[in-house]
């Protein structure tokens, strides 16, 4: 394959070619026909980019991904344990000629790239390698008991910022604005319920490109003009006055034929779509209910079988088939991470027929898993011990769980930019010398992606106008402690940032915790813990099972409420 790139680089005069993990919208999960990087690399994460050149082979990518790609990448390509692909060429490849998707790189890497090389827009690498089909699944309508507001008040509410502003037009490749927008959902991308598809809002109207397959199955808005998914770059020239794209999410392709007036900011929809109103907030909290009842019978389970024969591929089937007894159920969030000791260490570890372990001995299990229910969209991670754990095992989760009440309590001025709020949860980890290599949270959608911005809690993320704290976003909190090749932990619930006081100074938000599951209290050594910590722990407890207990039979009933007894 590599031998089938590099003369592909000799046909274009070319000297490297840069093929990212993206498609046409810059997804962060992409689907099948865009997982080019992977068929030429083995390397199987969701981020990464790959420069082949004609006498080298690179992968880059970041710090939950290090342990994984030493494991899968071939052994023709090596690794450089950075997401930085711009600074290397800066540093070793500037001046040269690279073959690049330009529907493949936002417009603001396409920026920084092309002062450093000359670049060659080359759309055909995946029709060189396999003959593969976009999906085209159709779309369905949101369930009603769940949509929060109308499509056509989303559409309106953008069109007025978009009045307000003098901007004519609002280009939108993100598939979850899209989504967001017309409430509508779709099985393209998997674990995400979104659809392939384009949106150009004006102040008068909003055209949706969508392959017409794709709408067999429901009635169509009357706010929406629908064109095929085909013409939206054809039409784009026709744009006139100014036109709002925000270039850190809209590839380069799409901003190189606009010949109008461009300005570069971060989507309405986007900032709408993050910040979830009263309906939605009350649908989050009902998802996690849910989702709580089915971790209960999962643990029961799991303290309650014999293990010796149980694997990590195991422990996913079980907990899925508890999820899928709601009726609610859609499909898991994301790909179950179920990592028995050594495997834990890889941060974003997926077992196989291969590596999958079975948990016929003492150690830590750690579960990161979540669902997409049709009210709301999960993530939670928990370390449960299998038979005995180390004094340093203990030691060691109870600093990640210092980590997380340290977040958790954290009240914050409204916008502050959420990356500087990070080190609270890492400061506990390094004063032993300690701490992770991934961001200690993320956005998560509303029946939606699992991932989704602009809200990031990261040190390794820009500190910028798009990161500002802001009441009503759903974020996880998950610090980790990772040691190679024995053990690692990771525990992590999810958000809501609402209002907590006025001052002088201003408004301040506070973090409604909407998860519901008790942490592992054989775990924890009470003597590392102050008595703030301990207090919110058993308050957290009781608020579990107070929840929880109604929904469950007495068998379970019990064993959640020894689960959640008080920490004395």
């Amino acid at each position: 394959m590599l031998t089938k790139i590099r003369d592909i680089l000799k046909i274009n005069n070319a000297d490297f070619a840069l093929i990212l993990t993206a498609d046409y919208h810059l997804s962060e999960y992409i689907p099948e026909y865009f997982k080019l990087r992977e068929f030429i690399s083995g390397f199987s994460g969701s981020a990464g980019s790959l420069l082949i050149s004609l006498d080298d082979a690179i992968l880059f990518t970041d710090g939950r991904y290090f342990l994984q790609a030493e494991n899968e990448l071939k052994d023709s390509i090596r690794l450089i344990k950075s997401p930085d692909y711009i600074d290397y060429i800066k540093n070793n490849l500037s001046t040269k000629k690279a073959l690049i998707d330009l529907k493949t790189i936002s417009q603001n890497n396409y920026e920084k790239l092309k002062n450093l090389v000359n670049i060659i827009d080359y759309d055909n690498f995946y029709k060189d390698f396999y003959d593969k089909q976009l999906q085209q699944e159709p779309i369905y309508k949101q369930n009603e008991k769940f949509i929060s507001d109308l499509s056509a008040n989303k559409i309106k509410k953008v069109q007025d910022e978009l009045k307000s502003k003098n901007i004519d037009y609002c280009v939108i490749s993100s598939l979850s604005d899209i989504a967001y927008l017309t409430n509508y959902r779709g099985k393209d991308v998997e674990f995400n319920p979104v659809f392939l598809s384009y949106m150009i809002i004006s102040q008068t109207n909003a055209i949706c490109y969508i392959e017409p397959t794709k709408l067999k199955n429901i009635q169509k808005d009357l706010n929406i003009i629908y064109k095929n998914y085909d013409e939206f770059y054809s039409d784009l020239s026709s744009l006139s006055g100014n036109v709002l794209c925000d270039f850190a999410n809209t590839n380069a392709k799409i901003i190189s034929l606009i010949n109008a007036n461009l300005i570069n900011e971060i989507l309405p929809s986007t900032i709408h779509k993050a910040c979830k109103n009263d309906i939605e907030i009350k649908h989050i909290k009902q998802a996690h209910i849910i989702d709580a009842i089915a971790l209960t019978k999962f643990n029961y389970y799991l303290e309650n079988t014999n293990l010796d024969l149980v694997d990590e591929l195991k422990i996913d089937e079980v907990l899925t088939q508890f999820r899928q007894e709601n009726e609610y159920f859609i499909s898991n969030s994301f790909d179950t991470i179920a990592a028995f000791n050594e495997n834990a260490a890889i941060i974003h570890y997926k077992a196989n027929a291969k590596t999958s372990k079975l948990l016929n001995k003492s150690g830590l299990l750690l579960l990161d898993s979540g669902a997409q229910y049709e009210c709301g969209t999960t993530d939670i991670t928990r370390v449960f011990k299998i038979k005995n754990a180390s004094l340093e095992q203990i030691r060691d989760y109870t600093l990640v769980l210092k980590a997380h009440i340290a977040i958790s309590k954290t009240i914050a001025p409204e916008n502050i930019k959420m990356p500087l709020l990070d080190s609270i949860a890492r400061k506990e980890l390094w004063q032993y010398g300690f701490d992770y290599l991934h961001g200690t949270g993320h956005g998560v959608g509303y029946f939606l992606n699992v991932h989704e911005g602009p809200q990031v809690l990261s040190l390794n993320a820009n500190i910028s106008e798009h990161t500002k704290l802001k009441r009503g976003m759903l974020t996880s909190i998950e610090p980790g402690l990772y040691h190679n090749n024995k053990y690692g932990i990771r525990l992590e619930n999810l958000a809501i940032s609402k209002h907590c006081f006025s001052s002088e100074y201003g408004d301040f938000l506070s973090f409604d915790i909407v998860t519901l599951y008790p942490f592992e209290l054989d775990l924890i050594d009470k003597k590392l813990l102050n008595q703030d910590e301990i207090n919110w722990l058993n308050d957290y407890h009781k608020r579990v099972f107070d929840t929880i207990s109604v929904f469950l039979d007495d068998e379970l009933k019990q064993f959640l409420e020894f689960k959640t007894r008080a920490l004395n």
